[in-house]
């Protein structure tokens, strides 16, 4: 744990050897500190240190009321003094994505990769909530229109775990479904939502609230301000956000690498071998 202003606590995980290429893991909506579990083997063979903080209110991480995307950096960056890491690469999976090219605008010269897995792009697109899930599309608009209502609709499915990963099953894709169907990425998976919503529905329901309205509202920067090399990665059969999503991000940045997976859908473009190799350039 790490603490941070005001006296609010940071927890993170750390998998793979301690001399592995540093890589910051910001996991998605929902999701948690563990979510690098079921990639630790294979980051570990490439000689990857994956590191995941738990925004606040997720895992052990203290809620806060007010968070934004530079606080967010701000504890990434302090994390990576407290860890004596000078240079360090960033992955963002799905919503932590935003969180990663905030990073990336705020601390260029401290980033070797970055790399966004299935991320929306909901403010630069024209009609977004036609390229989602009707799971993921509802939130979005939630968190874009009417922020204020989301975590009263998200805190009935966060009641458990169980009934979270059960929701979270029937909008994937089957090959995403089949994935986390299998031990050991099941219990991990488990572990990872249960981690999300250890301090109970309501402190649940408005961190990911927060988080998806910082996702879905305008961001305060634009795409084209970013000059660091960005790998945009996204399954073609993701089922929670589509891959005109991809193609939109891609479009907008300056320098970026588009890097659209046949056969995958949105855990599967993460867990992708390619994926992983990327980090390691």
């Amino acid at each position: 744990m790490l603490e941070r202003d005001s006296g609010r606590w940071l927890s993170w995980s750390d998998h793979g050897p301690r001399d592995g290429k540093p890589v910051f893991f910001l996991h998605g909506i929902p999701g948690s500190r563990v979510a690098p579990a079921g990639l630790a083997t294979e980051a570990s063979a490439l000689g990857l240190r994956l590191i995941s903080p738990d925004r606040p209110g997720y895992g052990d991480s203290t809620p806060i009321g007010h968070y934004g995307l530079a606080d967010h950096t701000s504890d990434l960056l302090a994390l990576a003094d407290h860890l004596k890491l000078e240079r360090f690469s960033v992955l963002g999976f799905s919503g932590g994505g935003i969180f990663a090219l905030a990073c990336a605008l705020s601390a260029a010269s401290r980033i070797d990769n970055l790399v966004v897995v299935g991320m929306p792009a909901i403010p630069m697109m024209e009609d977004p909530f036609a390229h989602g899930g009707e799971l993921s599309a509802g939130t979005w608009r939630l968190g874009r229109d009417n922020p204020e209502t989301l975590p009263a609709q998200l805190e009935p499915l966060l009641t458990s775990a169980e009934s979270l990963c059960n929701a979270m099953h029937q909008a994937m894709s089957a090959n995403d479904t089949a994935l986390l169907s299998q031990e050991p990425l099941r219990s991990a998976y488990l572990d990872e939502i249960k981690a999300a919503t250890a301090q109970g529905p309501r402190i649940a329901a408005l961190s990911f609230a927060r988080d998806i309205a910082l996702m879905a509202g305008d961001w305060p920067f634009k795409a084209g301000q970013i000059n660091q090399k960005v790998h945009v990665v996204h399954g073609l059969h993701d089922n929670l956000v589509f891959p005109e999503h991809a193609r939109c991000l891609a479009s907008h940045l300056p320098n970026c690498e588009l890097s659209l997976l046949d056969t995958a859908g949105h855990y599967t473009a993460l867990t992708a071998p390619e994926t992983l190799r990327l980090l390691t350039q």
